[in-house]
Parts: structure tokens; sequence; C-alpha cells
């Protein structure tokens, strides 16, 4: 058996007489990886592999700044329907169509509702995760029990495999 030229030299393929033997699962392990190697270097396969890579991680930032525009716009147009309430009632005023008592009482309402609609989804835009949007991230982790720390660490490890998880 006649091996290629352009082999490692790091493994010896051949006995001591210069013929080839049968080289066992760690040289066919090697020789597999160098192949291997030669073959993404010739083809450049890890460098589609990163650019692959790089626009899946692209594809994820644009979805999740896509998602965040559109629930920004959603907000702002709460404002302007808000606002919008508003001069309907500041028009129906100014013709004599509502007094002043009752104008005072809509511009309340319409500003209170508007008020609570609006800071919801500001809130709902602050707690919304900062990899993927369409998750929450609460950032409130409760602590544990001094008391149960306390008492787990006279445990032993045989002991600690019985206890009941809990949360």
């Amino acid at each position: 058996m006649v091996l290629p030229s352009n082999l490692p030299s790091f493994v010896d393929y051949t006995n001591s007489g210069g013929t080839a033997t049968n080289y066992n699962n760690t040289m066919d392990i090697e020789i597999s990886n160098y192949y291997t190697n030669l073959l993404y270097d010739v083809h450049g396969l890890k460098d589609i592999s990163q650019n692959n890579i790089n626009l899946e991680r692209n594809a994820e930032v644009s979805l999740y700044y896509y998602l965040k525009y559109n629930k920004q716009i959603y907000l702002l147009k709460l404002i302007i329907f808000t606002c919008c309430l508003a001069l309907f009632g500041a028009v129906l005023y100014s013709n004599s169509i509502l007094s002043s008592n009752n104008f005072t009482y809509y511009l309340g309402v319409v500003f209170g509702i508007g008020a609570i609609f609006i800071v919801y989804n500001i809130y709902d835009i602050y707690i919304r995760d900062t990899i993927n949007f369409n998750e929450y991230d609460y950032q409130y982790k409760p602590p544990m029990p001094d008391e149960l720390n306390s008492n787990l660490s006279n445990l032993s490890t045989s002991q600690l495999a019985k206890v009941d998880p809990k949360c």
C-alpha cells in the first residue's frame, strides 16, 4: 500500500522496514482529521460556517430590533390617539357643546386611561429580555432562607441526595 506524500509527519505510518502497516484506530482518526481539515482549508468551509454563524446572529439582532421598534411605534400611536381624543374634547368645548366642568372630567378620564395604557406599554418594553424580545426578564431571584442554607451545610452527601428540592 502506497501512502500519499502529503500526510503529516508527526504520525509514523510505516513499520521499521519502510512498508505501510495496518494502522490502528488512532491513526485512522488522525488521517481523517487531517483530510477533513485539508478539505476545509481548500474549500474555505471554516469561513463559510463562521459566515453562517454571523448571518444567524445578524438575523437575531435584526428580529430583536424589528420587534422592539414595532412596540415603540405602537406606544407612539397610543400617545397620538390620546392627544387626538383630548383635541376632540377641546373642539367640543370651544363650540360650547361641553361645559367647563364636563370638559375637565372628560380630559381627566382621557388622560387617566391614556396614561395607564402608556405606562403599561413602557414598562412592558422595559422588562423585555435584551437578547430575545419575545421573552421577559424579571431580574428578580428570590433569596434562599438562611435557615435552609445552614441546615443543608450540616448534611452529608447521601442525606443531600434525599432532600426534596423546593421552589
